[in-house]
């Protein structure tokens, strides 16, 4: 007889408990010493996982069912067997909401510690970037794949940050250099192409949308130099390339001339390929130019010249 006939309902509190009780069950079974029972347990609790959005589960899973699931996943990824790891870091993966430090520590001690490349690559895919508290925890070991001596961890690194939308203006300034440095001077070109992706992305955010934006932030002064003529393309571009350049606070490289000489090539090949502009030096050059700081640019009182006294000495 089917429930319908019944004329019984189910209530979505009986669903999770039945839900919660399936993964406490589960989970019982990630330290058994047989590696088989290991491995069905893991991959039915993965499968259960799935089913809910990594957002939901801290709403519906109660407190000490998710720390029993995380210290399953911390006994799978001290184990030597490769897969057992990567199941670890799959179900660590939705476990991060959860904000378990040391939990934290294992992912991010195999994305940058681990000999394996694949570890080192689901990690990387694992590491949660996109709250505050993860970006500001996490991002300075992600960023130091930017050297992994595998090209495809640096394409991914590249990829996740585009995929996550991170803001350049929301870190170090350290780190912004670091990208363009790494990125744009890799000797792989799909590096380089995802490097492109991320900052096309970040050029984006800058666009102006209206002329009513535009004409506002002019009058805030925020804008180069523009032309008599009134050509709100080429003002809008000029601006916008003005507006991606200010995140890199170009004023600080004025005393580092070889930083200023890599912007320089960020303004005249990386908008190149991000515009589509196939003449983009009088714009780099303008835009340059309108980011130096007035002190710097204003031009010194001339001084009287001092004549040289010249000093008279007489061998004897």
């Amino acid at each position: 007889m089917c429930i319908r006939d019944r004329d019984q309902t189910v209530n979505p509190s009986d669903v999770y408990n039945i839900f919660q009780h399936f993964l406490f069950f589960f989970s019982q079974g990630i330290d058994s010493p047989n590696v088989f029972a290991r491995n069905i347990t893991a991959k039915s609790i993965i499968s259960l996982l799935k089913i809910l959005k990594k957002k939901e589960i801290e709403e519906v899973i109660d407190k000490s069912v998710v720390n029993t699931l995380i210290n399953g996943a911390l006994s799978l990824l001290q184990l030597k067997q490769q897969n057992m790891r990567l199941m670890g870091l799959k179900i660590a993966s939705y476990l991060q909401c959860a904000q378990n430090q040391h939990l934290n520590y294992e992912i991010l001690k195999c994305m940058c510690q681990d000999d394996v490349k694949d570890l080192r690559k689901a990690a990387l895919l694992t590491i949660d970037v996109s709250s505050t508290n993860g970006l500001e925890s996490n991002f300075h070991y992600l960023i130091q794949r930017t050297r992994d001596v595998d090209s495809d961890i640096r394409s991914m690194l590249y990829r996740k940050l585009t995929k996550e939308k991170i803001p350049l203006s929301s870190l170090r300034l350290c780190d912004r250099y670091k990208l363009v440095y790494d990125g744009l001077g890799s000797r792989e070109e799909g590096v380089k192409e995802q490097t492109m992706k991320f900052f096309q992305m970040n050029f984006q955010l800058c666009e102006v949308k209206d002329e009513q934006t535009l004409t506002l932030l002019e009058d805030q002064g925020k804008t180069l130099a523009t032309p008599q003529k009134k050509d709100f393309s080429g003002r809008k571009l000029c601006l916008e390339i003005s507006r991606f350049l200010e995140v890199f606070e170009l004023e600080k490289t004025l005393l580092y001339p070889e930083i200023e000489e890599g912007m320089q090539n960020l303004a005249e090949v990386v908008l190149k390929d991000i515009i589509g502009v196939s003449n983009i030096m009088p714009f780099a050059d303008r835009v340059m130019k309108s980011l130096e700081p007035r002190s710097i640019t204003k031009e010194s009182p001339k001084k009287k010249k001092k004549k040289k006294k010249t000093l008279r000495v007489y061998c004897l």
